[in-house]
């Protein structure tokens, strides 16, 4: 009888290994594949219907209301038989799918293999069950996450101000929001594109698996969320360039599967990669709501410290466009990871939102992003104090408030200025200051208005630029001066915000070289894969040997977020016993 039921209520198979170890599709016979097509059409309808019946609503209460008691009773009437009908073809159709399914001598022996693997989900069930690719729903927990402290809030954008109205906009911008708010801001997550990029997917998955040796894990978030997530290790791939020691965390933009999303870059590198579903995209449950990105990157990082065996500071992150958001989270909850590459990022969702919807509604869509959909990117960027490399696109279409590939409305800019509002306030004023640091600022914009080269050179010798050599040394040399200064006077301060008073009078020279290292640009639009020569490690101010001989780098050592400078005047002379003051 269980047989029977595995039958009836198993997964759909979309592949297997043959046994020269090639993925081939599943060819299901006729009794199965007409079954097939019928709940597919079924489920596309029922997630069309989850968020399309707010436009249908106002329709259907004019029909109720315009219509006759006999009108009403004739529409009921035809509702419940076509109901009826249509579950009676749904079981005709699970009667007819299981007799195929117990015909295929293929799915005869995955149910086996998926039967012994919900018993005990051991490496050897793992390995045979890993020779199949079907529904993810059906495959066995493997990590679950425990619940950790949630992150304080720090000084930054206020909360929303009260309303008056917020009896009736509350409400109404969290339908809103919860219907099409969230899928227009992440389409992925609809039933129409999972549907559409499936059969792509499944053919890349067979390719990662064979070139890669990628892993397929389902992870449990605390809230009991299913995370699809992959993982290819090379920690003993000899690649000879020791970079399987370092894990990559891939983050998905709006759109993006890790199949086929920003993992390949760091795979050609060598890299131990994570990739892993938003909430709804894939194999992934639930809705990509801010929380719950949250909750499934915290899982994600959990997994590759608890299971993995990664250690902080061994994993950087690389973020495409909105995945920004969970990379800044993890940033920020997680300070001594390596790095941060944000590629095609911006500062806050909400300007993209309200030039992505109607003049008239701006107000209200202003409202609902600011208490339901807040994705403040710069905010959670500002807490990190590791290596950053913002990778801008100069021709990106999506991610600007202006015309398509405008460089001085992308908001990548603003992204860049917050960052270096944070770690070098003399360099940047305030919003609304006046005055030289001001006229420093409207410098900085002209050339983040610029992305070519040559027209970068023009506008550099029309403002007396010296060079980016000179700029940086002066920068970093200022820099480690003034650490040494207030070594001793300030204890467990952290690494940023840094810089003098007496910057701003000179911030026109600093502030190029700071931007150009932790902003790079990319000529091409939103959607064109990362360039493979971008991929690399972040500047760091302390660890630039063009900036510093190794005599001088190691009086620096960063932990936990704090920069700890080795006075040899204050300990003893041996490294192994140096004294660290923290600043």
């Amino acid at each position: 009888m269980s047989k029977i039921w595995d039958f009836i209520s198993g997964p759909r198979l979309y592949r297997y290994l043959d046994s020269s170890s090639q993925s081939q599709p599943y060819e299901a016979n006729i009794f199965e594949a007409i079954p097939d097509y019928i709940f597919g059409t079924t489920r596309f309808c029922i997630g069309l219907a989850q968020w399309g019946w707010p436009m249908a609503l106002p329709y259907m209460l004019k029909q109720a209301l315009y219509s006759s008691a006999d009108q009403l009773s004739l529409r009921c009437q035809s509702a419940l038989s076509y109901s009826i009908g249509a579950v009676c073809l749904l079981l005709c159709a699970a009667c007819c799918r299981t007799l195929g399914r117990s015909l295929n001598p293929t799915y005869s022996a995955f149910t086996q293999s998926l039967r012994k693997a919900r018993r005990g989900f051991t490496a050897e069930d793992k390995e045979s069950l890993s020779k199949y690719d079907f529904d993810f729903w059906a495959w066995p927990v493997e990590f679950k996450a425990t619940q950790t402290q949630p992150l304080q809030p720090a000084s930054g954008p206020a909360e929303p101000v009260p309303h008056p109205l917020d009896w009736l906009l509350g409400p109404a911008s969290r339908l809103l929001v919860q219907t099409i708010g969230i899928r227009m801001t992440y389409p992925g997550c609809t039933a129409l594109m999972n549907a559409v990029v499936r059969p792509m997917l499944q053919q890349t998955r067979a390719r990662l698996q064979t070139q890669h040796s990628i892993q397929r894990f389902k992870l449990l978030t605390p809230s009991g969320f299913e995370v699809e997530a992959f993982f290819a290790d090379r920690r003993s791939g000899g690649d000879g360039r020791g970079n399987g020691e370092i894990l990559i965390v891939c983050c998905e933009g709006n759109a993006g599967y890790p199949e086929i999303g920003c993992t390949g870059v760091p795979l050609e590198k060598g890299h131990s990669v994570i990739g892993w579903n938003h909430p709804g995209f894939a194999g992934s449950t639930g809705l990509p709501f801010p929380e719950t990105e949250r909750e499934f990157i915290e899982t994600v990082l959990q997994f590759a410290q608890q299971r993995l065996g990664f250690e902080p500071g061994d994993t950087a992150l690389l973020a495409w466009s909105i995945g920004g958001y969970s990379a800044t989270w993890a940033a920020a909850r997680q300070p001594q990871l390596r790095y941060l590459l944000l590629d095609a990022t911006f500062d806050n969702i909400e300007e993209l939102a309200v030039k992505a919807m109607p003049k008239f509604a701006s107000w209200f869509v202003r409202y609902a992003v600011r208490h339901h959909l807040r994705l403040d990117n710069a905010e959670q960027l500002c807490r990190y104090p590791g290596p950053v490399k913002i990778i801008r696109r100069t021709q990106d279409e999506m991610i600007t408030t202006g015309r398509p590939g405008e460089l001085v409305t992308n908001r990548g800019n603003q992204l860049l200025l917050a960052l270096l509002r944070r770690r070098y306030p003399n360099l940047l004023p305030a919003p609304g200051a006046a005055g030289g640091a001001s006229d420093g600022l409207i410098v900085l914009n002209c050339f983040l208005a610029r992305g070519q080269k040559a027209q970068l050179t023009e506008y550099l010798a029309s403002v007396g630029y010296i060079g980016d050599e000179a700029c940086l040394r002066h920068l970093a040399n200022s820099r480690r001066r003034r650490l040494r200064q207030i070594g001793n006077q300030n204890p467990g301060r952290q690494i940023y915000p840094a810089g003098h008073r007496s910057w701003a009078r000179s911030s026109r020279s600093r502030q190029r070289p700071a931007a150009g290292k932790l902003m790079v640009n990319m000529e091409s639009t939103h959607c064109t894969p990362l360039t493979p020569g971008l991929f690399t490690p972040p500047w760091s101010e302390l660890t630039e040997p063009a900036l510093c001989d190794e005599a001088e780098l190691q009086q620096f050592k960063i932990d936990d977020g704090q920069l700890l400078i080795s006075d040899p005047s204050v300990g003893p002379s041996s490294e192994s016993d140096a004294s660290w003051e923290p600043v």
